[in-house]
């Protein structure tokens, strides 16, 4: 990763954002862009020849939304995620290469977090084939709909490596990937308080969707 990926994360990083631990708005860097580009080029260099990101790129806060039904069942809250905004930056120029790169490597029937597809070319597909399933007596056919309950909060790391391996992304990218999650610590934010910090051992963050869009294709390996 270059400076001018690092200038162009900053640049394009959208403004208002909630920072993370370290109280730093992505507007800070954005004051020097030039200069925390330059630097962001070296920190993230020395980061993967060690595997792992700082000790405060690490650190996350999760502040609990409450949505409806139960408020005493933990599964009735959406978990938001703040993290410093210098560790959103890696993931950030990740996701922006896979754009021209997923479309190729992903079935077109995959249509989620794609460039140039959308979930409604999926919907009139089933409409399609539903019509014709009709139109044609064909009575032995039937479809199954999953839903991916909590779908980036559960996505295993190894499981990742493993479909990025298949679908051709070579040791290097898959390395990128898991400096970014490896050694995570979170606290949980409950009435003002904050828990002790507890490493993750899965899950992706919601600004990581291209990676998250390869994640399926696990279904088809056999």
């Amino acid at each position: 990763m270059t400076a001018n990926d690092f200038y162009w994360a900053i640049q394009s990083s959208s403004k208002g954002r909630s920072s993370g631990l370290d109280g730093l708005p992505v507007e800070y860097y954005q004051l020097n862009p030039h200069s925390w580009a330059r630097i962001f080029e070296l920190v993230y260099a020395n980061q993967f020849s060690l595997g792992r990101m700082t000790k405060f790129q690490r650190r996350a806060s999760i502040s609990l939304l409450y949505k409806k039904g139960d408020r005493s069942d933990p599964g009735n809250y959406r978990p938001i995620t703040l993290l410093n905004h210098d560790a959103k930056l890696g993931p950030k120029i990740l996701a922006h290469r896979l754009r021209d790169v997923l479309p190729q490597v992903l079935h077109e029937d995959r249509t989620g977090f794609v460039s140039g597809r959308s979930i409604r070319h999926s919907l009139l597909r089933f409409q399609d084939l539903q019509q014709f399933c009709t139109s044609t007596g064909m009575t032995r056919a039937g479809a199954i709909l999953l839903d991916f309950a909590k779908a980036f909060d559960s996505v295993l790391w190894p499981a990742l490596s493993l479909v990025l391996g298949h679908l051709g992304f070579g040791p290097n990218f898959q390395r990128h990937v898991k400096t970014f999650y490896s050694g995570t610590l979170v606290t949980i934010l409950v009435n003002g308080r904050a828990s002790r910090f507890f490493e993750l051992g899965c899950g992706m963050r919601p600004i990581s969707s291209r990676l998250f869009a390869p994640t399926p294709t696990l279904l088809d390996l056999h």
